[in-house]
C-alpha cells in the first residue's frame, strides 16, 4: 500500500491483489520443501518442465528426447544452470526415524535395526563396546606374550 501511486492510473484493488498473489506463491514455494529452494529456482524448474513438455512433443515425430543443450537453449539458460536447477529440486530427505540396514555394524541381523539417528549421532550399544573392547585387549595381550615368550 506504501508504494502504490494513484497519478498512474489504475485501481487500488488492481494494485493490491498483483502483491497479495505474489505473497501467496512466495509463500507456498517457501514452504513446500523441507529444504528451502530460492524462488527463481522454482520459476526456472517451471519454465523448464514446460518447455522440455514442448521439446517432447515437437520432437516425437523424431522418437528422440530433447539433449540437455537443447532445453538450455529454449529455456535461454546454460547448460550448467540446467543441471544446477534440476539437482535442487530432485534433492530427496530422509526421516531420521527410519529404520535402516547398518552394514557397518558387526552382528546387525540378530540385533534390532538402527534407524538414521541412531548412524548421524554415532551412538554404539554398552554391550558392542565392551566385546570389542575385551577383544582388543586379548589380543594385545596375546602380541605381547608372543613378543616376550
Amino acid at each position: 500500500a506504501e508504494k502504490y501511486e494513484p497519478d498512474r492510473g489504475f485501481r487500488f484493488s488492481t494494485y493490491a491483489m498483483y502483491w497479495i498473489r505474489s505473497a501467496v506463491k512466495r509463500s507456498q514455494t517457501s514452504q513446500s520443501r523441507i529444504v528451502n529452494v530460492p524462488q527463481r529456482i522454482h520459476e526456472t524448474h517451471k519454465r523448464v518442465s514446460k518447455e522440455e513438455a514442448r521439446l517432447r512433443k515437437e520432437l516425437s515425430a523424431e522418437r528422440r528426447e530433447p539433449t540437455k543443450a537443447e532445453l538450455a537453449e529454449a529455456c535461454g539458460i546454460s547448460v550448467l544452470q540446467l543441471d544446477r536447477c534440476r539437482k535442487a529440486m530432485s534433492q530427496v530427505t530422509f526421516s531420521l526415524d527410519a529404520e535402516v540396514q547398518n552394514h557397518h555394524k558387526p552382528n546387525s541381523a540378530s540385533s534390532r535395526k538402527d534407524t538414521m539417528y541412531d548412524i548421524v549421532e554415532g551412538r554404539v550399544d554398552e554391550t558392542e563396546y565392551e566385546r570389542t573392547q575385551r577383544l582388543l585387549m586379548k589380543e594385545h595381550l596375546i602380541g605381547t606374550l608372543k613378543q616376550y615368550l
